[in-house]
């Protein structure tokens, strides 16, 4: 069975790490890779989170990516917690 770092070892440009990191958050949310952003989203939405606990939630995945950045050995801006944080702020934007 394949190791995360085997998945990101032979993927060296910065698009293919984003993939490996949108599929790894699809298998840890249950859905397909092109359903994580909306599926991420809803569960913001459905946990009624206040705008103060959102920008929490953003801080806290931006701190994650530098740790998944540094663990992985890629750019922090291709890692799952980077999506997490984009989408956050993105929701932030979108309702508040």
């Amino acid at each position: 069975m394949k190791s995360v770092h085997d998945y990101y070892g032979g993927m060296n440009s910065d698009e293919d790490q984003k993939k490996i990191s949108l599929t790894l958050l699809a298998k840890k949310m249950g859905c397909m890779p092109w359903q994580v952003k909306a599926t991420y989203k809803e569960q913001l939405s459905s946990d009624n989170f206040t705008r103060v606990e959102l920008k929490q939630t953003a801080q806290q995945w931006a701190m994650k990516k530098n740790e998944e950045g540094d663990v992985f050995g890629i750019s922090p801006d291709n890692t799952s917690a980077a999506h997490l944080e984009r989408w956050t702020l993105e929701y932030i934007n979108e309702n508040y």
